[in-house]
């Protein structure tokens, strides 16, 4: 083994903290048995299935808002185009009026 590699093993020898790792294993199976616990509890597996029923239909009201979204702003976009033609056509019309009738 390099002198690196035999100087972090007994860095990490010296920084261990056995305490420290023993807490956290300890939670980590508390939490492993509260989730079996739940998963066969069956109020939660209900709530489980409502609120993925409800994400799903979250999921399908966000695509519909981005859809519809799109389509306002394109639509915005082309009434803006419009009155920009609309504008341009009617200040020809008052320019070929006004040759015309200018006479």
């Amino acid at each position: 083994m390099s002198q690196k590699n035999q100087d972090l093993v007994l860095e990490t020898k010296r920084n261990f903290d056995f305490e420290n790792w023993n807490c956290i294993y300890e939670k980590w199976v508390a939490l492993k048995c509260q989730l079996l616990e739940l998963e066969d509890n069956e109020d939660y597996q209900i709530k489980l299935e409502q609120f993925q029923v409800s994400m799903k239909n979250y999921e399908e009201i966000r695509r519909s808002y981005e859809k519809l979204s799109g389509q306002f702003h394109d639509d915005i976009a082309q009434y803006h185009s419009f009155i920009a033609y609309f504008n341009a056509i009617r200040e020809d019309v008052a320019n070929c009026c006004y040759l015309e009738f200018s006479e």
